[in-house]
């Protein structure tokens, strides 16, 4: 798993793991509010990015309508709109969308709340994709401070914070300090909940990449199929963060040239993908990708384009034209027609992920 899917994934454990349980206890005074958070919310997990922030940014405007702009649930639709937008890599509207919500919250319940952990969480990992690693690593230790002294520092809330810090760590260089946080989180988690919970799974995934980031093989392929247990003992065979685990087990194969173990596993995670959520969900793109790469080194070319037309159309779909993994799987398919002996067309295909890029840097 690639460090934007990470980002994806850990939006959506930002989402599932810190909102508030209900909208009484962000101070929203009502069942109303909440309803329309919970809409949203599922709608991000499936991938609806856009409909998710829509649905939050009526919810509001309503709140709005009636002069609750200021009100503590206003922070939480502000929160899921800046989530949706930074998985979609419009940091530029995120942006303000985090900081209006960390003013109302830290105003509404001081400096050091868990939901003002939440949005310091959303907004630390935008400050890492945006390559400000200072303040990324600020905000994410304030979150992580937050949590170790209002939840404990067993909690599953810390071991979050933990994940968020050692990707920043990671990126970094810092790779023997993000996998000590990495393993203190694992030690949590395991602690509170047993060796098979799902969060472990999720830590396991994480220091999986963080292996394989390192060359680390064996160790990345102990991870990966213990979280790989974990998920099918606790969810079946066919749950789709089973399938991201898988994914990241493929790519260890991968690059150890097990080129028909990778693509074997690349197969069951899309169907498992297709079958649980839908073909347009951007996890189909990682698995169409990986299967892709595998046909490349294959030298078979005409395979490796139709996949990775197939994930170019999903991450089009599902985080729109201009997204960074857009610009990444345009030059990868340019490869492939370069390969195939069309280089006007690779040619084209480059020149679009470069304009794609040199919008992202302004």
């Amino acid at each position: 798993m690639n460090l934007r899917m990470l980002r994806i994934l850990f939006a959506v454990l930002a989402l599932q793991l810190c909102a508030p349980a209900n909208a009484q206890r962000a101070g929203g005074g009502g069942g109303e509010w909440q309803s329309i958070l919970d809409e949203s919310t599922a709608l991000f997990l499936q991938g609806k990015f856009l409909p998710s922030i829509k649905r939050a940014q009526e919810g509001l405007e309503k709140l709005e309508s009636g002069k609750g702009a200021g009100r503590p649930v206003a922070a939480a639709f502000l929160t899921r709109m800046a989530e949706g937008y930074r998985v979609l890599s419009r940091n530029e509207i995120a942006e303000p969308m985090y900081e209006r919500a960390l003013k109302i919250r830290e105003e509404a319940f001081g400096p050091d709340h868990r939901l003002v952990a939440q949005t310091l969480t959303g907004f630390g990992l935008m400050r890492e994709v945006q390559g400000r690693l200072p303040e990324a690593e600020a905000m994410l230790r304030r979150a992580l401070d937050i949590r170790e002294k209002e939840l404990g520092p067993e909690s599953s809330g810390v071991a979050l914070s933990l994940i968020a810090v050692a990707s920043v760590y990671r990126r970094q260089g810092r790779t023997a300090e993000g996998e000590s946080l990495l393993k203190r989180a694992l030690a949590i988690e395991e602690k509170a909940k047993g060796p098979d919970d799902r969060q472990i799974a999720r830590v396991l995934q994480s220091l999986g990449e963080l292996y394989l980031n390192e060359r680390r093989y064996p160790e990345a392929t102990a991870a990966y199929l213990r979280a790989i247990a974990i998920w099918e003992k606790m969810s079946g065979s066919k749950h789709p963060l089973s399938a991201e685990a898988m994914t990241g087990l493929a790519d260890v194969y991968r690059a150890q040239d097990r080129l028909d173990d990778a693509d074997a596993l690349y197969k069951r995670a899309t169907t498992i993908v297709e079958d649980s959520l839908d073909r347009g969900h951007p996890r189909m793109a990682k698995s169409l990708g990986g299967a892709a790469a595998v046909a490349f080194l294959r030298r078979d070319f005409e395979r490796a384009e139709a996949l990775y037309e197939a994930a170019l159309k999903v991450r089009e779909e599902s985080l729109g034209p201009e997204h960074p993994e857009v610009a990444r799987t345009l030059d990868r398919l340019a490869e492939v027609e370069t390969e195939l002996g069309l280089p006007q067309l690779a040619e084209k295909l480059t020149a679009r992920a470069d304009a794609i890029r040199a919008k992202e840097k302004k």
